[in-house]
């Protein structure tokens, strides 16, 4: 029912969007899509996958790398994508951590520590970077400075409960105190898979790998979106796009939509504006669901051999 009324909600943002613009137009920008520009693009998202796979390697412990080979974190990544495309704000990676459970490289609590420290690096590259171009750019309006106030504040609270465990931990006390006999059992075991993720993750500077390689992984993912805003015969300048897009791709990771789909459109139409033409920057949003939708294609022959294993 959730992921109807997600579609339900997609549906409804996109017929608003496409009403009040040339649906004609759209269609004829979408007709004269320059191709290699295009598979530039779409040739980026394996390479963008296989990074977020060398990631995932970096993020986890060195005892329990030894059990997961890079081929197994490539494999973990496609099957992620695949089920990103259905579920809400990019669930699907925690997925990952099930799925490293059941295949005993690790136990439970520690799979989901790793894949939210993942979680909380990859974040943090997409508001570090929509940061620093927001403020390179400047801006004379409230609107602009609105922008820069939320992400600076949520790059904060991620790096603060990143940085320090106590509050996560704090949290899950609160779990444990409230909540039943199994659920507490449940909090505690995280608590401390938690706390042992965070003494590995900042010792020896062991988070330089995954902030880093978070932090290319996002400018890759912008110039991908570049890309294919070329090949529509877009020329928005690279220093608004840089900094409106990833403004764009959080609103579509709001727990709205399907896929992101709709409020990650009318975001791009709104605040690229000034830039290009409604029904040009509407053709960009409908090629940017192309980013999710290939790697979950890529994903799909994957995920009968881990949902497989969750059954068992």
């Amino acid at each position: 029912m959730k992921l109807l009324l997600s579609a339900a909600v997609s549906a409804a943002i996109l017929a608003a969007l496409y009403w009040r613009i040339d649906f004609s137009a759209l269609a004829e920008i979408l007709s004269r899509v320059e191709m290699l520009p295009f598979a530039v693009s779409m040739a980026l998202i394996v390479i963008i996958l296989v990074i977020a796979a060398a990631r995932l390697l970096t993020i986890v412990p060195p005892a329990t790398r030894a059990a997961v080979s890079f081929s197994e974190a490539v494999s973990l990544i496609f099957a992620a994508s695949a089920l990103n495309i259905v579920l809400p704000s990019k669930l699907g990676d925690l997925a990952k951590g099930v799925f490293m459970q059941r295949q005993g490289h690790c136990r439970g609590s520690l799979a989901l520590a790793i894949v939210l420290f993942e979680k909380f690096a990859d974040l943090i590259g997409l508001l570090a970077v929509g940061l620093i171009a927001l403020l390179l750019l400047g801006g004379k309006t409230a609107l602009h400075w609105s922008f820069v106030g939320v992400i600076a504040g949520a790059l904060g609270v991620g790096v603060w409960l990143l940085a320090h465990p106590r509050p996560i931990v704090m949290m899950l006390g609160m779990v444990r105190k409230f909540g039943g006999r199994r659920i507490a059992a449940h909090a505690e075991t995280f608590a401390d898979a938690w706390a042992e993720m965070h003494g590995y993750f900042w010792r020896r500077g062991a988070w330089v790998g995954p902030v880093g390689l978070s932090l290319f992984l996002w400018c890759l993912h912008l110039a991908q979106i570049w890309l294919l805003a070329a090949a529509l015969g877009l020329d928005i300048p690279t220093l608004p796009f840089a900094a409106l897009v990833p403004v764009a791709i959080l609103a579509g990771l709001l727990p709205l939509t399907f896929a992101g789909i709709g409020t990650r459109d009318v975001a791009l139409v709104l605040l690229l504006a000034p830039y290009a033409e409604a029904p040009a920057l509407a053709a960009l949003g409908v090629l940017t669901v192309t980013r999710y939708l290939l790697p979950s294609l890529l994903g799909l022959p994957l995920l009968p051999k881990y949902l497989g294993l969750v059954r068992r």
